[in-house]
């Protein structure tokens, strides 16, 4: 294998969390907008935002350690494609839409549940892969 499992997942996760944040950032708009949320609600729409942001963060990091890079190719109505750099291996991964949608929806509930992707010493959780 070419590109180690673990890289992978952080390939995986590099597309799914800015998903998660866009969806939560788009969310929170609206509640504040038109719902008219209490404050308990958007506190914990808040903190699940955090907690992402801080993921996202050390994902970040965590790539540029390990020299990934991951951009969006293509995208349609059904699929979408990411082509990544890995320590100088390129590959592409092709998702159908639904997926997506279907994974960020559930990486959301984990994030209004508190959970986390890393640790507080910045390592991936096992338990946390989708």
């Amino acid at each position: 294998m070419l590109v180690h499992k673990t890289d992978l997942t952080f390939i995986h996760y590099a597309v799914i969390l800015p998903l998660v944040k866009k969806t939560f950032e788009k969310d929170q708009g609206h509640l504040k907008q038109y719902m008219h949320i209490k404050a308990p609600y958007m506190a914990i729409v808040q903190t699940a935002l955090i907690s992402l942001q801080n993921d996202l963060q050390q994902l970040k990091r965590m790539q540029k350690q390990r020299n990934i890079r991951v951009y969006l190719i293509d995208a349609n109505e059904t699929f979408s494609t990411y082509g990544y750099v890995c320590n100088r291996y390129e590959g592409q991964n092709r998702y159908v839409n639904a997926h997506l949608k279907r994974q960020t929806g559930r990486c959301m509930t984990r994030y209004l549940q508190g959970e986390r992707l890393f640790t507080e010493e910045g390592v991936l959780r096992e338990s946390n892969h989708l």
